[in-house]
């Protein structure tokens, strides 16, 4: 499970990279709000993804 969760951090990273560095072209004010929500969305994935390999290992 920790590979696995390595692995996710690691593409989330990369896409937040890619966010940064490709969408400052089309708006500034825009782009930083797509990170933002880029940035949100990965943390509330990963907080996801933890409660429910924590609900695994309860049963």
């Amino acid at each position: 499970m920790k590979n696995k969760i390595i692995i996710y951090v690691i593409v989330q990273f990369l896409l937040i990279l890619c966010s940064i560095f490709v969408i400052p072209n089309v708006e500034g004010v825009l782009s930083i709000f797509t990170v933002l929500i880029v940035i949100v969305g990965n943390v509330l994935n990963l907080i996801f993804l933890l409660k429910a390999k924590n609900r695994k290992e309860s049963f």
